[in-house]
């Protein structure tokens, strides 16, 4: 099975930094194939991403560190062939290049220290052990130039799980030390192996076009050779009719590997959401960030993650409230690629932080997002040049507090790469 591995989220959980209000984190990816003599590997770098604050969310719209060096789906027949391992740094006043490529360096001399060892968890260790001690032997004010601060390097394990045989899974991993507290998303993304076939089909049609144009030119040049003639004639129709059956093969095949080329895509933007109840009306806007996964013939959309919303505090009779609306549920909805038009179902969580000893606070919401029209609210269909979207939600809220109201919801941002 062939897989492409990209980071698609980064969370700062806690804010640890003494010299700025905000965090300027980026991640190093060491890569590493060991089904070859000489391990394969490369260093892939993501970010800077200026001014995070704690709580936030950024989307990374980076290339897979999967297959190296290319980046292009790549077989994974045992987890146990690749490393991959996750450097964080804080950027101060150094380079996120130099630090590269100072891992690079680094991950060439720690699998040659270990040729000789067969085992994948000793290269594993001595190379986990290599990167920490060259970035932290480097986290020291003096050289000024390379003075970033080392968060944490871990191993992305992966598990047998993940070796997933159709669509894109999510893998997260923590990165916590006392320069900071951060969680990143992976996303795998397999493709069938029938894509090779498919591959291979398209070379047999290849190879049957260029005899069937071979044949019809020596048709051409043929005199009066009423026998040859009689030959070439059948054989360009049973290659023609070979031919034919092979694109009918094609096809079949194009269609049972249609998730090869599914698609996750990054909606950014702002979300604004308002209630009928006379304790919460709002509007309550927040950013936010959802991945939305497309099939590969782009017909249906679905929401995947959500990074939750968290309204700035409010006055209720039982005290300041702060609500955090997360999801709890996607589901697979229509997508119009011609017109740009979405219906994708969502349930969220509305999790009040005011606490009562007779009611039930939290509440819960099913809404088919849409980009058309409901109620008093109007979305907006995607725009296939600038992939800017507006997705609109009513329904009513059940349980809790706010139980019985209606809550309405408009997400307007973009979307990037484009479906």
């Amino acid at each position: 099975m062939s897989y492409t591995i990209r980071p698609i989220f980064i969370t700062c959980l806690r804010e640890i930094n003494e010299l700025s209000a905000s965090e300027e984190p980026y991640a190093l990816v060491t890569s590493v194939d060991l089904t070859t003599a000489t391990p394969t590997f490369d260093v892939f770098l993501y970010g800077a991403f200026e001014e995070m604050d704690e709580g936030e969310t950024r989307p990374i719209n980076g290339q897979s560190f999967w297959g190296v060096p290319s980046s292009q789906p790549a077989l994974i027949t045992d987890r146990d062939n690749v490393i991959f391992i996750v450097t964080l740094m804080e950027q101060d006043n150094g380079s996120p290049r130099f630090f590269r490529a100072l891992v690079k360096g680094v991950t060439t001399a720690s699998l040659a220290s270990t040729a000789g060892s067969p085992g994948r968890s000793a290269k594993v260790a001595v190379l986990l052990r290599d990167i920490r001690d060259s970035l932290n032997g480097l986290n020291l004010p003096i050289p000024f130039s390379m003075d970033d601060d080392h968060i944490g390097t871990e191993e992305l394990r992966l598990n047998s799980s993940d070796l997933i045989t159709s669509g894109s899974k999510t893998i997260p991993l923590i990165i916590r030390s006392r320069e900071g507290f951060y969680r990143l998303h992976f996303q795998i993304d397999s493709l069938q192996p029938e894509a090779t076939d498919c591959q291979r089909i398209r070379n047999e049609i290849a190879e049957l076009t260029n005899l069937i144009r071979a044949d019809e030119a020596d048709l051409r040049q043929e005199g009066s050779d009423i026998n040859r003639r009689r030959f070439l004639s059948n054989e360009i129709k049973r290659l023609t009719k070979e031919r034919a059956d092979k694109m009918n093969q094609l096809d079949q095949c194009l269609q049972r590997t249609s998730v090869a080329s599914a698609l996750t895509a990054v909606f950014k933007g702002t979300a604004t959401v308002r209630t009928s109840h006379p304790l919460a009306p709002g509007p309550f806007k927040s950013p936010v960030f959802m991945s939305i996964g497309f099939n590969a013939s782009r017909t249906t959309a679905g929401v995947t993650q959500f990074t939750p919303i968290v309204t700035n505090p409010f006055t209720t009779p039982l005290g300041q409230n702060v609500a955090t609306i997360s999801m709890l549920r996607g589901g697979v909805g229509a997508f119009d690629k011609q017109t740009g038009a979405i219906g994708a179902p969502i349930t969220l969580n509305i999790d009040n932080s005011v606490d009562s000893p007779i009611l039930v606070e939290d509440s819960t919401v099913e809404f088919m997002l849409t980009t058309g029209t409901i109620g008093n609210l109007t979305g907006a269909p995607l725009n296939s040049n600038s992939g800017a979207i507006t997705l609109v939600g009513s329904s009513t809220l059940n349980g809790g507090i706010l139980g019985g109201s209606n809550c309405a919801i408009e997400f307007a941002g973009s979307l990037a790469p484009i479906p």
